[in-house]
């Protein structure tokens, strides 16, 4: 819609545009997934450390936050792209 929209490309444009915004649509893709690996190994060594200090009750409530927040992410994972609404047809 608005990146279209403010640009008007012609259907050879839109080809060309497609085919650029479809690569660095992969990449991001990469990098996003990449950088959750990431954060996931950084929590669960925060966990680790932490792990034997809480009392079990406390180590629920930290399991359950953590549940909530994988969720919360794959939510996310299946909506449609809403961050760049710009690039939208």
């Amino acid at each position: 819609m608005g990146f279209y929209k403010t640009i008007q490309p012609d259907e050879q444009q839109k080809a060309k545009i497609d085919l650029i915004l479809n690569k660095f649509a992969k990449i991001n893709s990469e990098l996003q997934n990449n950088f959750r690996k990431e954060l996931d190994a950084q929590y669960e060594g925060i966990q680790e450390r932490i792990g034997s200090e809480p009392l079990k009750e406390q180590q629920s409530r930290l399991k359950d936050m953590d549940d909530r927040r994988q969720e919360m992410i794959r939510q996310k994972q299946k909506e449609p792209s809403k961050r760049f609404p710009e690039f939208q047809r």
